[in-house]
């Protein structure tokens, strides 16, 4: 599964590096902003995975918790300035998944990318585990809500869940 990328950086010439580097394997900038009104505009459009976000300043922390809270499954990268890398806790615990300096070279960018993409898939595999567990779990009045795996055929309650979907 391809990874949608999103960037807010504060120059455009550094966005434009950024353009120019991608796409790297299935991985793609799906926009790119310069300030945050206009990536607040893009972003319920952009189906992005992952932002990689600027932070300059403590006024970004702010932005950063909206992102947060308005954008819950969306992966934060934070790029920072060597006069900025204090922040990098403040982001953490405003939920950035990882802080980077700006100065990154381009593998590390696309390591970063490509281990938020495996978390995800993961992730994902483990809500659609969930979800066969539940289905198939013995719901009777006090007894043990355990799998009845021997009375359930898994294959075509994958595809039930998954909207018959399977994989090669």
């Amino acid at each position: 599964m391809g990874l949608r990328v999103l960037a807010c950086v504060c120059e455009s010439v550094f966005l434009k590096g950024l353009e120019a580097v991608f796409p790297e394997g299935d991985t793609v900038l799906c926009g790119g902003a310069v300030d945050e009104p206009t990536l607040f505009d893009m972003l319920p459009r952009a189906q992005a995975d992952v932002l990689v976000y600027e932070l300059t300043g403590e006024y970004e922390l702010v932005y950063l918790s909206l992102l947060r809270r308005n954008f819950p499954d969306l992966d934060i990268v934070v790029l920072l300035e060597p006069e900025s890398e204090y922040l990098a806790g403040s982001a953490m615990e405003r939920g950035a998944a990882e802080c980077l300096p700006k100065s990154l070279t381009r593998e590390t960018l696309f390591a970063t990318l490509s281990n938020l993409n495996r978390s995800a898939e993961n992730a994902r595999a483990s809500r659609v585990g969930d979800s066969l567990f539940e289905a198939a779990a013995v719901k009777t009045p006090g007894a043990s809500c355990l799998p009845a795996l021997e009375h359930v055929d898994l294959a075509s309650l994958f595809r039930q869940l998954t909207g018959g979907e399977t994989s090669a």
